[in-house]
């Protein structure tokens, strides 16, 4: 393991950022950017010795699961994470994840994802979408990368550390300055809308990160593909990248079917192939751990959409229309199938008994 001074590195990564570069975004601002690093640096020590332990959870060898088990491992983790009063932060675990790797301080991709975790680690107050939830995106995108580089049958298929921290940014700022809604204002659809303002959150930052146009340009890709949202009788962005999976090496598969902001997607395997990674990874903590942390994040949901119901049938609608049956990624397939199967399963025995309660009670 290397060396990696935390605080040089943040040192190096933050010498980079001008504020007044940078207009003020809703919650981003000179003065929370200022709070929340001086909050990470107040609890670095603490965090990097609690971090040491929870590595071996993200970085856990596929092939040790059984039965559900890394599901069960992933609640325990989070629950950790989540009942201290003063939780990990997601820019300690980019460096203890750094540190893992062997990634130098003066890395320019590690440096982005930096800052852009100090942006995360302002205070973000939703139910569901808050700093918890970044963080659990983070730690499950690392698992899931770290599955794909134990199924690679050579190195040149593993994934790499630049491409690494280009699917960690965008796990990172995929809900940047959430503002607790949907994509659906006074019942007309917008496609995007959430994730076009995580985009222009994270764009400045990356900018001053010294982050090429190109890498921005594929990171705001990746982040588009986590709208699960449409309008009746449209496909999501997050259907279309499950579409693309699915079928790009079918004969007759055709590009121009797929809308032009993710049409990169056909034609960059890679870029598909982290994209299905990062969407794997938002929704690991509902569709990978267990059937109760789904439940607990549901409710979490329900306080910010009133719409959505709590209970085994809005699990088991969940798992049909947004995960599409199945996850994205080979990875996610490999390392988190028996979790998903035993949510479902518990959830649908659940709603199948709900539903035949009351069915006798209406036939009496």
């Amino acid at each position: 393991m290397s060396g990696l001074n935390w605080k040089e590195a943040i040192n190096l990564s933050t010498s980079l950022i001008d504020m007044d570069n940078i207009a003020s975004n809703r919650i981003l601002t000179a003065s929370s950017f200022s709070k929340s690093l001086s909050d990470i640096l107040d609890n670095l020590e603490e965090n990097k010795e609690l971090l040491k332990d929870d590595l071996n959870i993200i970085f856990q060898d596929y092939r040790e699961e059984k039965d559900g088990e890394n599901g069960v491992k992933l609640e325990q983790l989070f629950n950790k994470w989540r009942k201290k009063s003063n939780p990990i932060n997601t820019t300690s675990l980019i460096l203890s994840i750094a540190q893992e790797l062997e990634v130098k301080e003066t890395d320019k991709y590690l440096q982005a994802a930096i800052n852009l975790a100090i942006v995360a680690d302002i205070k973000a107050d939703n139910p569901y979408h808050d700093n918890q939830h970044f963080r659990e995106v983070v730690a499950s995108t690392m698992r899931l990368v770290a599955t794909h580089n134990q199924l690679a049958k050579q190195e040149s298929d593993k994934i790499g550390n630049k491409d690494l921290f280009k699917i960690l940014i965008a796990a990172i700022g995929h809900d940047l300055n959430h503002d607790g809604s949907i994509n659906y204002i006074n019942g007309k659809h917008t496609p995007y809308r959430l994730e076009k303002i995580a985009i222009d959150t994270m764009i400045p930052i990356l900018k001053e990160s010294k982050i090429e146009q190109e890498y921005i340009d594929d990171i705001g890709t990746m982040i588009l593909i986590t709208d699960a949202s449409s309008q009746h009788g449209f496909k999501s962005a997050h259907e279309y990248l499950r579409y693309i999976v699915e079928n790009i090496d079918n004969k007759d598969f055709n590009p121009e079917n797929i809308p032009v902001e993710l049409r990169s997607l056909t034609t960059d395997r890679n870029l598909l192939q982290h994209a299905a990674i990062l969407s794997d990874a938002d929704l690991t903590p509902s569709a990978a751990t267990t059937y109760k942390f789904n439940q607990k994040m549901t409710k979490l949901m329900h306080k910010e959409v009133p719409e959505i119901k709590v209970g085994p049938k809005t699990t088991r609608s969940f798992f049909k229309t947004v995960l599409g049956g199945k996850f994205s990624s080979i990875a996610g397939n490999i390392h988190s199938s028996s979790s998903h199967e035993k949510i479902l399963s518990h959830a649908t025995k659940l709603a199948l008994g709900v539903t035949k309660l009351k069915s006798s009670k209406h036939s009496k």
